[in-house]
């Protein structure tokens, strides 16, 4: 049978999807995969920016700028790249919430930071000294 196998529908029969494509109210989600697994992917971690559905997920897991004693909430931080843009990837597991004033603190100077399994982030000053920041929502799997 030649057809587009879908998880939701079973198989797309050509006229259907032609039907489908002509109708102009249809939307369309680009999906890749991956390169290694070529598993089905919502989002391509070599991008940049993160998508929609990954940048919720990192700010609900976050809940607050992750930088030592900030409260900034979330959802007005920025998103940042422990291991920078393109070394690392645009994954939950390399993306933390910063306000603007630490997401360029970490950027400018010798503050660094490294981002466990469990969200926990884990800053070290230009001195050498450690502090843990925690998640909100620290059993969320980011997407």
């Amino acid at each position: 049978m030649i057809g587009v196998e879908h998880p939701r529908v079973g198989v797309l029969l050509p006229d259907a999807i032609v039907r489908l494509l002509a109708d102009p109210d249809t939307r369309l989600r680009l999906h890749g995969c991956h390169p290694d697994t070529d598993t089905l992917t919502t989002h391509d971690p070599t991008t940049y920016r993160p998508g929609a559905a990954l940048a919720r997920a990192v700010r609900a897991r976050d809940g607050h700028c992750r930088f030592p004693g900030c409260t900034t909430t979330a959802t007005r931080c920025q998103l940042d790249h422990v291991q920078p843009y393109p070394t690392g990837p645009t994954t939950a597991t390399n993306l933390a919430a910063l306000c603007t004033g630490h997401h360029r603190l970490k950027t400018h100077t010798p503050w660094r930071y490294d981002l466990h399994p469990d969200g926990t982030c884990t800053w070290t000053s230009p001195l050498g000294h450690t502090y843990d920041t925690h998640p909100d929502r620290p059993t969320d799997r980011a997407a």
